[in-house]
Parts: C-alpha cells; sequence; structure tokens
C-alpha cells in the first residue's frame, strides 16, 4: 500500500518538474510548452526569484496579549430593570399542535426610543426584532427548547434575559 501511494506521487510530481517552454506563432500570439520543438523556436521560460522576507523574531516570554492596543469596554448607557419571557407553562408541556403560540415580554422601564426587542430560541435570534412585547412563533418543532428575550440598539445587544425552558407539543399523525 504504502509502494503504490509513493508510486502515485511521485507520477504526479514529474509534470511540475518539467522545464517550461514558450515561443511566438506566426500571428504573434505566444504559446507555453512543456517541450521544446525543433520546428520551432522556442527558449526556456526563465523565472524570476521568489520575495523572501525574514520572520519577525517573537520573543517567547511576551504575553502577547500585552501587544494588542488596549480597548475600552463600551459604557453601559440604561439598564433595564425587568426583562423575562412569560407566557410559558411552568412545570408543564405548552401544547401547540402545528407548533405556533405566543409570548411575551414583560420590560420594565418601558421600551426607550431606538430599542427593539427579538427573541433568542435555541441560541438563535428568532423573528424580526420590533417594538410588540407580544410575539408570535410559528411551526416550532417538538421538544425541549430554549427561549429568551434580548434588547437590541441597531445590531448592538443591549440587554438579555434568562433563558426560559419549556416542552413543546405536538399531535403526531400516524
Amino acid at each position: 500500500m504504502h509502494s503504490f501511494v509513493l508510486l502515485t506521487l511521485g507520477l504526479i510530481a514529474v509534470p511540475g518538474a518539467a522545464q517550461p517552454y514558450t515561443y511566438i506563432d506566426e500571428g504573434g500570439t505566444p504559446h507555453y510548452t512543456d517541450t521544446s520543438s525543433r520546428h520551432v523556436l522556442s527558449a526556456p521560460v526563465v523565472l524570476t526569484p521568489l520575495n523572501r522576507l525574514p520572520a519577525r523574531a517573537i520573543d517567547p516570554q511576551t504575553d502577547p496579549q500585552a501587544l494588542l492596543p488596549e480597548r475600552e469596554s463600551p459604557p453601559v448607557l440604561f439598564r433595564y430593570t425587568v426583562l423575562e419571557v412569560s407566557g410559558l407553562p411552568e412545570g408543564q408541556a405548552l401544547r401547540a399542535n402545528n407548533g405556533t403560540f405566543s409570548v411575551q415580554v414583560r420590560v420594565e422601564p418601558p421600551l426607550r426610543a431606538g430599542h427593539r426587542l427579538q427573541l433568542v430560541l435555541d441560541g438563535t435570534p428568532y423573528g424580526v426584532p420590533g417594538r410588540s412585547r407580544e410575539i408570535k412563533l410559528n411551526n416550532v418543532d417538538r421538544g425541549e427548547h430554549r427561549l429568551a428575550a434580548r434588547i437590541l440598539h441597531g445590531n448592538t445587544e443591549v440587554q438579555r434575559s434568562a433563558d426560559a425552558t419549556f416542552h413543546l407539543q405536538r399531535a403526531r399523525l400516524r
């Protein structure tokens, strides 16, 4: 098996080691080939050497994080006192045969201008951000899910609620 692999690699490498030649036909078009022709005046292609730069020496004693510019953490402009998902049954399964149901998001104080709500279902943003505090979910698969709400300002997450776990039960057709 090893000899087969070595033979295959050797055969693949042979065309790469061939000397390239160039010639110009009667129409003035340059052509490149790997064989020299006696009938056409061909010249070997001379490749210029590659540019090489020495690698920078790295001191292993230096902390790589210390070389990065310092970033200031963004200031917290506003914090909501209450942000939670409600409308999910506690200790029971949520029954929605078509996977469609609504939840409410409790926010105190009310949403500020420019802030929007969006649900996060199983770690993935769900739906289009908006200002409505009642949000409808469609065609959610049966089983256990995690649901959270987040407040966005533009595309930046301002605040996120804790995950609420629920079990969705759907009728199964047989």
